[in-house]
């Protein structure tokens, strides 16, 4: 194997610049859970207070601004029922429940994506770090290795990016 110049460690440090910051969470539309919901953008934090404020039935309108609407509108129906229709009631307090549910369930996986894309771009990073010291094939273990974790999230074109250009080196 020969020695990596300093041009092919240039293009690395590129395209690992190019890749950083660029997938930092969930920045596609989704159908999360039952309701159906769009997870693009949201915060956890307020996904799970929303949930809370379902629950307790205290969430009003104001307090769904920024949240992920649900793919059917009888989810985000919380306007004041009928108390004295039971059936009414059971259906209101079980879509609530479920809504409730993919709200927590969509800021648990908001999380694990958000955890992945900064495994992915540590691992970026010591690819760079092995190019650097000359290790050619720990520096392609490590962008495959930042590849693997977008991956688990659709596709993987960021980290894709540092590979091709340590894949052009090998």
């Amino acid at each position: 194997m020969s020695e990596i110049t300093d041009d092919q460690i240039e293009t690395i440090r590129e395209a690992y610049l190019q890749c950083v910051g660029e997938w930092e969470g969930c920045n596609w539309t989704t159908t999360h859970g039952a309701s159906g919901l769009d997870l693009d953008g949201c915060d956890p934090a307020e996904l799970r207070d929303v949930a809370d404020r379902i629950e307790d039935g205290t969430c009003t309108d104001e307090d769904l601004d920024g949240v992920p609407t649900a793919a059917s509108v009888e989810y985000m129906d919380l306007l004041p029922i009928d108390p004295s229709d039971e059936e009414e009631a059971a259906a209101e307090d079980a879509r609530r429940r479920i809504w409730a549910e993919d709200l927590r369930t969509g800021a648990d996986w908001l999380d694990e994506c958000h955890s992945a894309a900064v495994s992915a771009e540590k691992y970026g990073k010591e690819a760079v770090e092995a190019a650097e010291e000359g290790d050619i094939d720990a520096a392609l273990a490590f962008a495959k290795r930042a590849c693997a974790f977008e991956s688990e999230y659709g596709d993987d074109p960021t980290w894709q990016r540092l590979r091709k250009a340590i894949e052009r080196i090998d």
